[in-house]
């Protein structure tokens, strides 16, 4: 019985540290690209040094290191086929092809419709006097 439970542990810690080698990337596009690197089982690859090489010239554009939740930034400044390398001192890491293309390095449009900015000003105001009001009252 006790050889049994040995393998089943074995085999549970052996399943569970393999998962853990899967690196898994999520890129978000736009003026600035915004990578998230994980290994497979959720966990970020925290303070993961990074190197963001250019389509252009194949030279170094960016380096730095992950934030806590795993996530590294860059603005490419041409299109094409960027590479972004991460590694840790224990030998993961991933190799990641991020295709830029003119259309998403255009800065978002951060405009407020006109209705929604009235909405804005209305509510502002009537935080502003509700606040006013019960600051005179106490």
């Amino acid at each position: 019985m006790r050889c049994k439970l040995t393998v089943l542990a074995v085999m549970v810690f052996t399943w569970a540290d393999s998962s853990a080698h899967g690196v898994i990337h999520e890129i978000e596009p736009g003026k600035t690209y915004h990578v998230t690197i994980s290994y497979a089982n959720g966990t970020p690859l925290a303070s993961t040094a990074f190197e963001v090489r250019s389509p252009v010239d194949g030279l170094v554009h960016t380096v730095g290191l992950t934030d806590d939740l795993g996530r590294l930034g860059f603005t490419p400044d041409a299109p094409g086929t960027w590479i972004v390398d991460v590694w840790t001192p224990d030998g993961h890491g991933a190799h990641i092809v991020v295709p830029v293309d003119t259309d998403s390095r255009l800065p978002a449009s951060r405009t407020v419709p006109r209705s929604g900015g009235i909405l804005i000003g209305f509510g502002l105001i009537l935080g502003v006097t509700a606040a006013f009001a019960r600051h005179r009252s106490s």
